[in-house]
């Protein structure tokens, strides 16, 4: 039988499993948006999986909220290999 955490810890063990990815990252980023989007990229390698789809990719609209997340980043910072990632969205499309 699985021991009750109380809550606290399951909030610390729920952002310690978010930022995991983001220690991972090979590069030091100046803004904290810079540095989330290269934690999806490196976590999830292809947009088009964004939605955790077992099946074919498909149409989705949580994942164009967060791709278009993804372009605001791109347009204020500018890093061709986000651009590159949004580019194979509507490619594999």
């Amino acid at each position: 039988m699985m021991k009750n955490h109380p809550a606290h810890e399951r909030w610390l063990t729920a952002c310690l499993a978010l930022l995991l990815p983001l220690s991972l990252t090979s590069k030091d980023y100046d803004h904290y948006s810079e540095w989330i989007v290269a934690s999806e990229m490196s976590r999830v390698p292809h947009p088009y999986n964004l939605d955790f789809s077992p099946s074919k990719p498909r149409w989705a609209y949580q994942v164009g909220i967060e791709l278009d997340g993804m372009l605001d980043v791109y347009l204020r910072y500018g890093d061709e290999q986000v651009a590159q990632y949004l580019q194979e969205y509507p490619a594999r499309m």
